[in-house]
């Protein structure tokens, strides 16, 4: 059996959040892997400068539908779209502010839910597109901690459910990325033992979506953690409600 070490050749990518971190790793892993053409997105076009030369930079601001449609009109000939972006503010839901969380909600579901709606009415993702949204092991039990991001990957979780069956008679797949904790400037200043690095996460969810996974755990935390919610849900609530 040949392996191909090009998966991507044929592809178009475009991937926000695309300036640092599990992002940036990904763009990266993407140019390795062969990919034709890569859009990637940032608030602003300096944060984009250091990626690859054939990356192909876009301006975008997640909170603005005038933004995400311009993002559009400029990847007409996407054919894989990685939903990487997303915020995450620590406190509890009680804490924070109903404004402030609604911002997680705006970035981190109805953004992309735009950005797939957008995808969808576009002649060349219609014939054969690739959705991967990259979600969190927290989708699955919420942490009081991060209570407001809980939520939006939750939302995101559903809205991955909710979407599959509507495209599974379509040529368009779509995959939802779980990650555990990663070295991102999210977790700065945490303690976390055996932490994955982004680079590692990119190799696996690159890898995993060449290979059509719908369902990815690119870490061994997000893999035990998946392990244990299908054998006892409520222990995981449970580990999940001290953090």
């Amino acid at each position: 059996m040949t392996l191909n070490h090009r998966p991507f050749e044929s592809q178009i990518a475009l991937v926000t959040g695309a300036s640092r971190g599990l992002g940036q790793a990904i763009v990266e892993q993407l140019d390795r892997m062969g990919a034709k053409k890569i859009y990637a997105t940032a608030r602003t076009l300096n944060d984009l400068q250091h990626l690859p030369k054939k990356v192909e930079p876009i301006e975008l601001e997640l909170t603005d539908s005038r933004s995400i449609r311009s993002c559009i009109e400029q990847t007409q000939d996407a054919t894989l779209f990685i939903n990487n972006a997303g915020i995450l503010k620590r406190g509890s839901v009680i804490d924070r502010s109903v404004k402030d969380q609604r911002t997680e909600m705006e970035v981190n579901f109805f953004a992309p839910l735009m950005i797939i709606k957008e995808l969808l009415n576009s002649r060349v993702f219609k014939r054969g597109g690739k959705i991967v949204l990259i979600n969190s092991i927290c989708a699955f039990a919420g942490m009081p901690g991060v209570g407001g991001y809980s939520a939006s990957k939750s939302a995101l979780h559903s809205l991955s459910q909710s979407l599959k069956p509507l495209i599974d008679s379509s040529q368009v797949t779509l995959s939802t990325v779980y990650p555990g904790p990663l070295d991102t400037q999210m977790n700065d200043g945490i303690e976390i033992p055996d932490i994955t690095t982004c680079e590692t996460a990119a190799a696996a969810i690159c890898t995993a979506i060449a290979n059509n996974q719908t369902m990815i755990f690119p870490d061994q935390k997000s893999t035990a953690v998946w392990e244990t919610y299908k054998r006892d849900p409520l222990s995981v609530i449970e580990e999940f409600s001290n953090y």
